[in-house]
C-alpha cells in the first residue's frame, strides 16, 4: 500500500474458465494500482475448471488475491454477500467475471469518492461481443453530483434504474461504511438480485455521483446466466425480487424518513418496469400462462397503476402493446383501481358517413397530446359506429395510456327530432343522457367530435364549479353582435351571458337535482320549435343562471 485507500473488488464466479483471466488482467491493469485493490474471487460451485484457475490467481497474488468456494449455492447474491463479509477496503466494487473494466475505473470513481464523501459513485457502461472491447481513452470531466436531499435527484435517480446499466451492481463504487451501515445485503439463491440491492442503494443513500464517461464493459455473453434458456424459475424471480423491494420498504419505514412518500409513484414505475414490462418479452413467446400469473401477480400488488402519471409518458410501441394488455387484465379484476382519478371527457358521435369518428379521432389525439393526467374517454354512439372505427378509437386510448368507454343510444328515444336536425347531427343531443347513464359520476367534460385541443385539458377539468351545474365559454359570434341565437331574442338568456356548448364542464350532481335533463331539454324543444340550435339553445335557457362563464 503506498497511503491510498484500499479498494475490494468482489467477482463472483460460475462457469467463466474462458473468461476470467480477461476480467483478472483488467483489474490487475489499474492505474489506481494493483497493491491498493483486495481481489476476492468466489466461486459458487462451478462445473467446469474455474476453481483451479481462482486457486492459481490466489498462489500467484497471495497478498492481493483471496479465493473462495462457496459452501452452498447462493447464485450471484450470495457470492456477493460472503465478499462483503470478509472484505477490509474502505471501498466495494462488483465485476462480473465475464465483464472487462476500463484502465482508469477505479482511479476515476475513487476520485469522485473523495471529492464529497458519497455513498455511490457509478460510470458509462458499454457492451461488447468480441474477445476484448475496443477501449477508449477516458474522459472524467462529465460529472453529475446529485444532493439526494433534493427530492427531484432521488426520483430521477429511480426512474433511471429501469434501465439495464443503471440497476446493475457493477459499474459503481460503493462506500463500505455505507453498505454496512444500512446493512445492505443481496437476495441470494434468485436471478435480478441487484435489482433489489441497487433498489435500496437509491432509496438509503444521501449523496450520489455519476461519471458520464464509458469505464466499464458489459460483456453480451449468450451463454451467461441471465441469456441463457428460459426457465420457469428465472420468470417467478422477477416477483419474488419486487416482493423482497416491497417487504424492505416496510420494514424500513423509519430508516428511509419520507422517501417513500416523496417518490411513491417512481418506485412504483420501477416495479412496473421490472416485474411486468421487462418479463413480458422472456415470457410471451414461451409461457402464456407464466404471463397471465405475472400480469395478476402485479395488479394485485399494485392496483392504483394507472393513476400513476410516468404510465402516460410511454411511447415505445413494444410498451404500449404490454401496457395495453395489462389494462385488459385489469378491467378483469376487482380490485384494480382503473384510471381512479381520471378526467372524465364525454365525445357523442353519429357516423352516418365513417368520417366523423375521423374527427372524434383527432380530438382524442390532440387532447391526449397535452394532457398528462389520466383519462377515461367516453363515446356516445348510436349504429352508425362500425366495429372499425371503434377499434380505431380504442388505439388511441390504448396506446397513450387511457381509458375508454362505449355507451350505445338508438336514437328513436329523441322521437321526430332525430330526423329534424337539418345540419346538425343527432350526436350532438347524446349529452343531454349524461346525468342519467352515469350515476355514479359527479363530473364529466363534454367536446363537440370536431375540435382540436392545444392546451392541458386539465385546467378545464380542475375548475371549481361546486355551486354551478356547468362551466363554458361565451360564444364568440353571439358576443360580436353576428347573430342572434333564439334563446337571447325570446329573452330566455342575455347575450352577454349566452355560451356556446361545444366545450362543457358538467356537474352532473348539480344538474341532477333538478329533476331529468333529458326530459327538460325535450320539453324546451317542444316549446320552442323555431329554435335553429336545438341543443345549445335549451342548454342556454335550462342553466342560464347556473353556469360558470369563462370570458373570451
Amino acid at each position: 500500500m503506498n497511503g491510498k485507500d484500499k479498494i475490494s473488488v468482489i467477482i463472483p464466479c460460475y462457469n467463466v474458465q474462458k473468461y476470467i483471466m480477461r476480467c483478472f488482467d483488467s483489474i490487475y491493469s489499474q492505474t489506481y494500482g494493483f497493491e491498493n485493490l483486495e481481489v476476492i474471487l468466489i466461486d459458487d460451485l462451478s462445473t467446469d475448471n474455474t476453481w483451479s484457475i481462482l486457486e492459481s490467481l490466489q498462489r500467484q497474488y497471495p497478498e492481493k488475491v483471496i479465493s473462495l468456494k462457496i459452501q452452498k449455492k447462493g447464485k450471484c447474491g450470495g457470492a456477493r454477500n460472503l465478499g462483503m463479509d470478509i472484505c477490509t477496503g474502505k471501498y466495494i466494487a462488483f465485476v462480473d467475471a465475464d465483464d472487462y473494466v476500463h484502465p482508469d475505473m477505479l482511479r476515476v470513481l475513487h476520485d469522485r469518492m473523495t471529492e464529497d464523501d458519497y455513498d455511490v459513485a457509478q460510470c458509462g457502461v458499454s457492451c461488447f461481443k468480441e474477445a476484448k472491447p475496443n477501449v477508449l481513452e477516458a474522459s472524467d470531466f462529465e460529472i453529475q453530483r446529485l444532493d439526494l436531499d433534493n427530492v427531484d435527484n432521488r426520483k430521477n435517480l429511480i426512474i433511471g434504474l429501469t434501465g439495464f446499466t443503471n440497476v446493475t451492481a457493477w459499474a459503481k463504487l460503493y462506500s463500505t461504511k455505507f453498505i454496512r451501515e444500512h446493512n445492505l445485503r443481496f437476495v441470494e439463491d434468485v436471478y435480478y438480485e441487484h435489482t433489489h440491492f441497487s433498489m435500496l442503494c437509491v432509496l438509503l443513500a444521501k449523496k450520489y455521483c455519476k461519471v458520464q464517461s464509458t469505464l466499464y464493459y458489459y460483456f453480451e455473453n449468450t451463454g451467461g446466466i441471465i441469456r441463457s434458456e428460459i426457465s420457469n424459475a428465472k420468470i417467478r424471480d422477477a416477483k419474488i425480487i419486487m416482493d423482497h423491494i416491497r417487504r424492505a420498504i416496510q420494514s424500513r419505514k423509519a430508516e428511509l424518513g419520507n422517501v417513500i412518500e416523496q417518490c411513491h409513484c417512481e418506485i412504483q414505475s420501477f416495479l412496473l418496469w421490472h416485474q411486468y414490462l421487462e418479463s413480458y418479452n422472456r415470457i410471451e413467446n414461451f409461457l402464456k400462462k407464466e404471463l397471465d400469473i405475472c400480469k395478476e401477480e402485479f395488479l394485485n400488488s399494485e392496483p392504483d397503476i394507472f393513476n400513476n402519471p410516468y404510465v402516460r409518458l410511454f411511447s415505445d410501441d413494444a410498451v404500449l402493446k404490454r401496457m395495453s394488455k395489462l389494462r385488459a387484465t385489469a378491467k378483469k379484476m376487482d380490485n384494480v383501481c382503473f384510471l381512479d382519478n381520471a378526467i372524465h371527457i364525454c365525445l357523442g358521435i353519429h357516423d352516418k358517413d365513417g368520417n366523423y369518428s375521423v374527427w372524434a379521432g383527432t380530438t382524442m389525439q390532440s387532447i391526449v397530446e397535452n394532457t398528462k393526467a389520466p383519462i377515461v374517454f367516453h363515446i356516445l354512439h348510436d349504429d352508425t359506429l362500425n366495429e372499425m372505427n371503434k377499434n380505431k378509437l380504442s388505439l388511441i386510448a390504448d396506446n397513450s395510456g387511457n381509458g375508454i368507454e362505449f355507451h350505445h343510444f338508438n336514437p328513436d328515444i329523441f322521437g321526430s327530432l332525430a330526423d329534424s336536425m337539418n345540419r346538425f347531427t343527432i350526436g350532438t343531443m347524446f349529452r343531454i343522457m349524461l346525468p342519467d347513464i352515469m350515476p355514479d359520476l359527479k363530473k364529466i367534460i363534454y367536446l363537440d367530435s370536431d375540435l382540436f385541443v392545444n392546451t392541458d385539458i386539465e385546467e378545464l377539468w380542475n375548475l371549481n364549479i361546486d355551486n354551478y351545474c356547468l362551466a363554458a365559454a361565451q360564444d364568440c359570434s353571439t358576443i360580436r353582435n353576428w347573430g342572434t341565437p333564439y334563446a337571447v331574442a325570446a329573452g330566455q338568456t342575455t347575450r352577454d351571458r349566452y355560451f356556446n356548448a361545444g366545450v362543457l364542464c358538467m356537474n352532473l350532481d348539480n344538474i341532477r337535482k333538478n329533476g331529468s335533463l333529458f326530459q327538460q331539454v325535450m320539453d324546451y324543444l317542444n316549446d320552442n320549435p323555431r329554435t335553429w340550435l336545438p341543443d345549445q339553445d335549451a342548454l342556454n335557457s335550462i342553466f342560464s343562471g347556473e353556469t360558470l362563464l369563462r370570458q373570451l
